[in-house]
């Protein structure tokens, strides 16, 4: 999949709720070249980074809880490229809200609206053998990934993103 899904950029969450769900989506996504795969991402990491944060956006207007950045955005890292050369992508930030919804209920609403939009949902549903921790984890159509985290005790819904590996940064 991406950085973020294999561990290097770890949550900086001052909760153990969000360093646990960190962890837990760097152990089940995927390393960075796997994502492409042999598909060429077409747009810039700028155009990736905006369009993620316009879904970020959106999941939160939808959710209709306010959110509060734990993990500030970074970019443009560099990244590989499924034939070895170096790319760039972009972290959008971690957010997160205190949720009042049943999880498996959010997770369905997520899902579903995530489809809506045209992304690709690859896991969905409760993580773990608790059944305390559930993700949504998708990736868009130019290869970026969004993954929504949530805590049946905490109460915690956390959603952070990456782009895929573009050639160019773009502006």
């Amino acid at each position: 999949m991406n950085r973020l899904a294999t561990g290097s950029a770890t949550a900086r969450a001052g909760t153990a709720l969000l360093a646990g769900l960190s962890l837990v989506t760097a152990c089940s996504v995927g390393p960075q070249r796997s994502q492409n795969g042999d598909r060429e991402v077409t747009i810039t990491a700028r155009e990736g980074n905006r369009r993620l944060l316009a879904i970020q956006a959106d999941t939160e207007a939808m959710i209709g809880r306010k959110f509060t950045t734990y993990q500030a955005s970074s970019g443009p890292e560099n990244c590989e490229r499924p034939d070895g050369s170096d790319g760039f992508s972009f972290f959008i930030p971690g957010r997160k809200a205190t949720i009042d919804a049943d999880p498996p209920d959010l997770v369905t609403q997520i899902d579903t609206f995530w489809r809506a939009k045209g992304l690709t949902v690859l896991r969905s549903g409760p993580i773990g053998n608790d059944n305390d921790l559930y993700e949504v984890a998708a990736v868009t159509a130019d290869h970026g990934s969004l993954i929504a985290n949530l805590g049946r005790k905490t109460k915690i819904l956390a959603i952070s993103g990456e782009t895929g590996c573009a050639k160019e940064v773009g502006t």
